[in-house]
């Protein structure tokens, strides 16, 4: 009797755990569950742990194949557990099956054989309970299976929607992927006037984001077809170009700007809660690096705002998510977003995208003066 107690527990465990995940998705951090449990603290730590130490292409290989094998894995978990269940179940009503279950191994072959439908004659319910437990177990595996090839529809759905903007910002921002880069893109061809627009478009994308990303955490492994570029970086990116549209820049989509943003911090924050990231403070901007991106803005033809005043308000704001964005990146072993990022002396990026002769010029007179002061401070 007890082990069919135990049986019965260990089945309403495993339902309610694919109920909540799959079926009416609403995890709570502070609920403890098997899904987040196995693929977030058991599976993902040794696995990246391992990915990280090999060479860059196997890495890529191993980390993009890691929600994959997640997503099988914890299906097999969640089989095996419903399995021993239900071979509790069996065990405990041994008697009331002929031949009669003598041991737990002949009752896991049976619950085995039910829940997979397998039709096995070998051994016959002969009493209500044990007929009840041999149709509960058929259907559990029936719903269950039917259930599995859904998930995976719904999971390929999020990922191609989630990757479709990936994709088109990509091209957009070029391989600087920064606010900055993207803002210069706009004015360069004279798009600054579609900033608005966009950035509506860019909060419906974060608003699917996070509900598709926050029901689904194993959706946040599945990464970009790119090693490059990733969902974590670009949203990183969008952040700091509207933090730099609505402080720094006057007169272009300040509105949109900042509703993008309300959205897209609150969505960092809380994938980084749902993950259980540790976040640590960010250290703020630099005066000499936001002077330079304003000197920038200004060559490119932005209206920009006054120093000081500006500084701040964009201090401030990028304080609400660069610590959550860098640790979702840290997490997932993905490419941080900088501010400035490897806009070259030559005026081009590293995908060969030339951005204005002014603008590049402009750019290589301010690092040369950034890199000659930091040469004197280290010669003093």
């Amino acid at each position: 009797m007890f082990a069919a107690l135990l049986g019965m527990s260990l089945v309403g465990l495993v339902l309610y755990d694919i109920y909540q995940t799959i079926v009416i998705p609403r995890f709570k951090p502070s609920t403890f569950r098997l899904a987040p449990f196995i693929v977030g603290r058991l599976l993902w730590p040794g696995f990246k742990k391992v990915a990280v130490g090999q060479s860059c292409p196997l890495k890529d290989v191993m980390l993009g194949s890691f929600a994959t094998f997640g997503f099988v894995t914890l299906f097999i978990i969640w089989m095996a557990l419903l399995v021993a269940g239900f071979g509790l179940i069996f065990w405990g009503q041994g008697t009331y099956v002929t031949p009669a279950i003598t041991d737990y191994w002949t009752a896991l072959y049976v619950a085995g054989s039910a829940i997979l439908t397998l039709g096995s004659g070998d051994a016959v319910a002969v009493t209500g309970p044990a007929r009840f437990t041999a149709m509960a177990s058929a259907f559990t595996g029936i719903v269950f299976m039917a259930i599995a090839v859904s998930f995976i529809f719904t999971m390929q759905n999020a990922v191609q929607k989630r990757e479709i903007t990936v994709n088109t910002l990509d091209s957009r921002l070029g391989s600087s992927t920064t606010g900055l880069g993207l803002l210069l893109r706009y004015r360069e061809l004279g798009l600054q006037g579609k900033l608005g627009q966009s950035f509506n478009q860019w909060e419906l994308w974060v608003a699917e984001l996070l509900e598709s990303h926050r029901a689904f955490p194993l959706l946040s492994y599945f990464r970009s077809a790119k090693s490059c570029v990733s969902w974590v970086t670009i949203l990183g990116a969008l952040l700091d170009a509207s933090a730099l549209t609505m402080a720094s820049v006057s007169g272009e989509a300040t509105g949109e700007a900042r509703l993008f943003f309300e959205l897209a911090a609150k969505t960092v924050q809380s994938l980084a809660s749902f993950l259980n990231l540790e976040v640590e403070e960010e250290t703020m901007v630099s005066q000499e690096e936001y002077n330079e991106m304003l000197n920038i803005l200004a060559t490119a033809g932005y209206h920009t705002r006054g120093v000081k005043d500006s500084y701040l308000h964009f201090s401030s704001l990028r304080l609400q998510y660069a610590s959550h964005v860098k640790a979702l990146s840290s997490h997932l072993v993905s490419m941080a977003p900088s501010l400035l990022g490897d806009l070259t002396a030559s005026g081009e990026d590293a995908k060969g995208k030339e951005v204005s002769p002014q603008i590049g010029s402009k750019i290589t007179q301010l690092r040369n003066a950034r890199n000659a002061s930091r040469h004197l401070r280290l010669v003093r």
